[in-house]
């Protein structure tokens, strides 16, 4: 009721089945459902929409200490991710157990 829709839709959502929830309906739902904002990111995901993120020139780049803690860390692998689980950089030893990181699409190249 707080999010404008009806019992048997939200059921249907629950479910999994295909009814195109919109992403209106889907703030709505996460807003009645007080999700945050990693939260509502999930919501839109499982419903299939991608993802809205804040249109930037690329990630930051990493202080320079924490390249060379990478460094460091070695024969260890290591790496970095940013707030929604992109990976940013990571060390030898991480590219020779995962040699695919090195080729992913940056919009692919995430831990989950």
């Amino acid at each position: 009721m707080l999010a404008g829709v009806s019992v048997s839709w939200y059921t249907w959502l629950e479910q999994g089945r295909p009814i195109n929830a919109s992403l209106d309906v889907l703030d709505a739902l996460a807003r009645a459902l007080q999700l945050d904002a990693v939260e509502r990111d999930h919501l839109v995901a499982l419903a299939g929409h991608p993802l809205r993120r804040p249109v930037a020139s690329g990630v930051e780049p990493i202080p320079d200490a924490l390249r060379r803690l990478l460094g460091a860390l070695e024969p260890a692998p290591a790496y970095v991710l940013e707030p929604l689980w992109d990976f940013v950089e990571w060390n030898r030893p991480f590219a020779t157990l995962f040699p695919a990181i090195a080729e992913l699409p940056a919009e692919n190249c995430n831990l989950v």
